[in-house]
């Protein structure tokens, strides 16, 4: 009579264990969750579009919690560098939600701010107007005079892009006004190839650098 009681206290006992072991993986998995949840850090993002060449406000920008190596957050700027941030240059474009990186700012006294400058072209020869801010563009020129062609612009950032319209609805007419970040020589060559060559943009956006550039200049080609 005794053994049936045994075995049911047994089976109780063993049930009883089982929960206890289930409840306890399941708080230690809790914990691990909350441990990796909080393992972030607070670091610097674009609240917009920003332009090479901006000068920073504190309107621009937010932070954000992530998680990254150190290696990788050692380049980032930190939550506690926002206010240091003020005035500083952009360097590259950024798109909204981008991560702010040191390497991509230059501090408020510097003079090494990109120049921008817009041009106008056809979107045929614009990858059919598919460009957008924040892509990388090459701009080659041919002269109209058949006398050369070549590179004017290399691997420059794509600011801004507008088409142009008409009408009242102002529909697409089909040519683009693009906007780039440039150096002054290349400012040069893109305003000496304006009235005197056709322009073609070709995106370059991930693309491995030109390299040995045969550069364009009117009356011919400089290699």
């Amino acid at each position: 009579m005794n053994s049936p009681r045994r075995a049911l206290r047994s089976r109780v006992s063993s049930g009883h264990v089982l929960m206890v072991v289930a409840g306890l993986l399941g708080l230690l998995l809790s914990l691990s969750v909350l441990r990796r949840a909080d393992d972030t850090v607070a670091v610097v993002v674009a609240a917009r579009d920003l332009a090479p060449g901006t000068r920073l406000r504190p309107d621009m920008v937010r932070t954000a919690r992530i998680h990254a190596e150190a290696r990788v957050l050692g380049n980032l700027v930190p939550a506690d560098g926002l206010d240091a941030l003020d005035g500083s240059i952009v360097l590259a474009s950024l798109r909204v939600g981008d991560l702010l990186a040191r390497s991509g700012l230059g501090p408020a006294s510097t003079r090494g701010a990109a120049r921008a400058v817009s041009f106008p072209v056809d979107s045929a020869l614009a990858v059919g107007g598919q460009l957008s801010a924040g892509d990388r563009v090459d701009v080659l020129a041919s002269a109209n005079d058949g006398s050369g062609s070549g590179y004017v612009l290399v691997g420059a950032d794509v600011v801004a892009v507008h088409a142009s319209g008409t009408g009242p609805l102002r529909a697409s007419d089909g040519h683009l006004s693009i906007t780039v970040a440039v150096d002054s020589a290349g400012a040069q060559r893109l305003a000496a190839s304006l009235h005197v060559a056709d322009l073609l943009v070709v995106r370059s956006t991930g693309a491995a650098p030109v390299t040995s550039v045969p550069w364009f200049r009117a009356g011919g080609r400089d290699g």
